[in-house]
C-alpha cells in the first residue's frame, strides 16, 4: 500500500511537517495538504500483480530448464523462480519511482494554488463561541469555560482553529473549600465534576465549614443485645455526636460496670486426638448436648499424628479454655486468647510462608495465562485433524509456502500446519526456566521438538500438549490447597499426603474395583462381557480430548483396548 505522507529533500520530511517558513511560502498548511490530495488523484493507480502471469512465466521456464540434459526437478525449479521474481521486483520499482515524484508534483502543484500575495505574518488568537460538551453545558478545563478560537495571521487569514480554556477567566477561578466530617478539608475548583458532587451532597467533602465536632462518641445502642460467649459488648457502639437520638442511643455510663469476670480462664488449650479430646471435654463439664460441643470438639481435635500436643491456634493467636463461674446459668464453655497472650511463633513462619507461596501462585498463574491458550488451541486443531503435522508437513512447509504465496498455487499446506508452525514458535521460550538466561538457536529448537514439533505426528504432538497443559493446571491446584493447609498450621508430612490425594495425574484413571462379583462369576464369558460394558461406560463418560493411558488398574502389562495402542485420546480425528 502507497505512503501517502512522502518524505522530501536529503532530511526526510514530509511535506506535511515542513517548518513554518516554509509552510507560509507555499500558502499554508492548508495549501499543501490540497495541493498533496490533487498530486494523488492524478498519479495513476499501479496495477496489481497477476498470478496467472506469475504462473505462466514460471512453468514456461520450468518446462525449458527441465528439458535441458543433466537438470534436476530442484535446479530447474530454482531457475524458474528467477523470472517470476524479476517481473515482481521491476513492477515494485516503477512502483517505488511513481511514489518518488508525488512530493515533487505537489510542491509544484502547491505553487500555482496558493493565495495571493499580501497574506499577511505571525499568529493571533481570536476567541469565538464556547465549546458545547455531550451534556448540553460548556465544557470546561479546571473550572475555565473552554471556547473555540481562530489562530488568524496579520492579514486575517485563517492559519487552524483550536479548542482553549479561556485564560482570561482561568485566571479569576479560585478553589473552594469542603470538610469532611472528621474535620479534613480538600479545595476544589468551581465548575469541576467534584466541586458539582459536593454541592449536591454526594461523597466524603459535604460540608462547606469545618463541623463543630470531628470526634467520635461511644453510645449504647438501644437495639442491641448482648451475646454472653463474646468477650465484648456489642451493645457499645461509636457514633458522630451529630448522629446521637435519644430514643435509639443511650450514654455509655447507662452499663453497669462489671466488678467480675463473666468466665474463669484455664489451661491453654492444645490439640488431641478425637477420643482424648472427647474426654477432655467431659473433664471440663462440657456435655455432648451443649450446644459448644461440636464446635469445641473440632476446634481441638486433629487428625495429624505431628499436631498432637501443640497448642491450639484460632485467629493466629493461641487460646485458652474459658469456663463459666460457678453460678452462672447462661453461659458456654469458650476457647478464646488471654488478655497479654504473645504471637505465636508458628504465625511470624506463617508469614514469611504465604509470602512465599503468594509469588509462587502469581508465577503459576501468570505461565497458566500465556500457556494455556496456545496449548488449548494446538489441541483443537490436532484433535480435529490429526494430520496437520508429520514428516512431510514439517520438511515441505518451506516449499509450499512458495508455490502459495508467490505463485499462487494450492500444494496442499494446510492453514492449521501454519497456525500451528506459528504456535510452536510462541510455545517454545516458555519451556525455558524463567531466570536462566537466553535462549541459544540449538536449545530454541530443541524445545520446539519437545512440545510441538511439525516432523512430529499428529497424537505424539497432542499427547505432549496435553501433558504440559494438564501438569500447568496440577500445580496451580496444588499450590492453592498447600496455601490452605498452611493456614491451618498442618505439619509438612500431613500437608504432602493431602496434596497427594488430591493430585489427579496427567491421565484419566478408570477408578474400578477389579475384585467386584460381577468380574468374577463362574463364567469367564460373562466376567469378560461385565468387563468391557463397564469399561466402555467409563470411557464414554470422559470429555472430548481426554487421554488415557490404555492400562488396566493394577496391572499395567494388560492393555484396557488389546488392539489400541499406549495412548487412546477421546474423540480422536472425529472416531469414539
Amino acid at each position: 500500500m502507497p505512503d501517502h505522507d512522502k518524505t522530501f529533500g536529503a532530511s526526510g520530511t514530509p511535506l506535511s511537517s515542513l517548518s513554518g517558513g516554509a509552510l507560509r511560502a507555499l500558502g499554508g498548511r492548508e495549501n499543501i495538504k490540497t495541493a498533496e490530495e490533487i498530486a494523488r488523484a492524478l498519479s495513476p493507480q499501479p496495477q496489481p500483480i497477476d498470478p496467472a502471469l506469475l504462473s505462466f512465466l514460471f512453468f514456461t521456464n520450468l518446462a525449458a530448464e527441465s528439458s535441458k540434459p543433466g537438470a534436476t526437478a530442484l535446479g530447474a525449479a530454482g531457475t524458474a523462480a528467477l523470472t517470476p521474481a524479476k517481473y515482481l521486483m521491476q513492477q515494485r520499482e516503477q512502483q517505488r519511482k511513481a511514489e518518488e515524484q508525488l512530493p515533487q508534483t505537489a510542491l509544484n502543484i502547491a505553487k500555482l494554488i496558493k493565495p495571493p500575495t499580501g497574506t499577511g505574518r505571525g499568529e493571533k488568537y481570536v476567541k469565538t463561541e464556547p465549546v458545547i460538551g455531550k451534556d448540553g453545558l460548556i465544557k470546561r478545563i479546571e473550572g475555565a469555560p473552554v471556547y473555540l478560537y481562530r489562530v488568524e495571521d496579520s492579514k486575517g487569514n485563517l492559519i487552524r482553529t483550536v479548542e482553549m480554556p479561556d485564560l482570561s477567566s482561568a485566571a479569576s477561578v479560585k478553589p473552594v473549600t469542603f470538610y469532611r466530617e472528621d474535620g479534613a478539608g480538600k479545595p476544589f475548583i468551581p465548575g469541576s465534576q467534584e466541586y458539582n458532587q459536593a454541592l449536591k451532597g454526594e461523597g466524603d467533602y459535604i460540608f462547606a465549614s469545618p463541623p463543630k465536632t470531628s470526634s467520635k462518641i461511644t453510645v449504647v445502642d438501644k437495639t442491641k443485645v448482648d451475646d454472653p460467649n463474646t468477650a465484648i459488648d456489642e451493645r457499645l457502639i461509636k457514633i458522630n455526636p451529630l448522629n446521637y437520638d435519644s430514643d435509639i442511643h443511650a450514654p455509655k455510663e447507662a452499663i453497669p460496670k462489671e466488678t467480675v469476670a463473666k468466665r474463669i480462664e484455664n489451661e491453654r488449650a492444645v490439640y488431641l486426638t478425637e477420643e482424648d479430646a472427647k474426654k477432655k471435654l467431659a473433664d471440663l463439664g462440657v456435655e455432648p448436648t451443649d450446644t459448644e460441643y461440636e464446635t469445641l470438639l473440632n476446634q481441638i481435635t486433629t487428625t495429624d499424628p505431628e499436631r498432637v500436643g501443640k497448642p491450639v491456634i484460632l485467629g493466629q493467636q493461641y487460646v485458652s479454655y474459658f469456663t463459666p463461674r460457678p453460678g452462672s446459668t447462661d453461659l458456654t464453655t469458650i476457647l478464646r486468647t488471654p488478655m497479654g497472650s504473645p504471637v505465636p511463633i508458628e504465625v511470624a513462619t506463617l508469614q514469611k510462608d504465604l509470602i512465599n507461596i503468594d509469588k509462587k501462585i502469581g508465577d503459576l498463574r501468570q505461565t497458566e495465562a500465556d500457556l494455556l491458550p496456545n496449548l488449548d488451541t494446538a489441541m483443537s486443531i490436532l484433535l480435529e485433524n490429526p494430520n496437520a503435522t508429520g514428516i512431510l508437513k514439517g520438511t515441505f512447509l518451506d516449499a509450499s509456502r512458495f508455490f502459495q504465496e508467490v505463485l499462487g498455487l494450492d500444494p496442499g499446506t494446510t492453514d492449521e500446519t501454519v497456525l500451528l508452525e506459528a504456535l510452536s514458535n510462541r510455545l517454545a521460550p516458555k519451556m525455558r526456566a524463567p531466570g536462566s538466561g537466553s535462549t541459544s538457536d540449538i536449545e530454541f529448537e530443541a524445545y520446539k521438538r519437545a512440545i510441538l514439533s511439525l516432523t512430529n505426528t499428529g497424537l505424539a504432538n497432542y499427547i505432549a500438549l496435553y501433558s504440559l497443559a494438564r501438569q500447568t493446571r496440577n500445580n496451580v491446584d496444588n499450590i492453592s490447597l498447600i496455601k490452605e493447609l498452611k493456614k491451618q498450621f498442618l505439619s509438612e508430612s500431613e500437608i504432602n499426603r493431602r496434596v497427594r490425594e488430591q493430585d489427579k495425574g496427567i491421565y484419566e484413571k478408570w477408578d474400578v474395583d477389579l475384585e467386584n462379583p460381577m468380574f468374577n462369576t463362574d463364567s469367564e464369558e460373562t466376567n469378560t462381557v461385565n468387563f468391557i460394558k463397564a469399561r466402555d461406560n467409563w470411557f464414554n463418560s470422559l470429555n472430548t480430548g481426554d487421554v488415557i493411558l490404555n492400562r488396566v488398574p493394577g496391572n499395567p502389562s494388560q492393555k484396557l483396548y488389546p488392539d489400541a495402542g499406549t495412548f487412546i485420546v477421546k474423540g480422536w480425528g472425529g472416531n469414539n
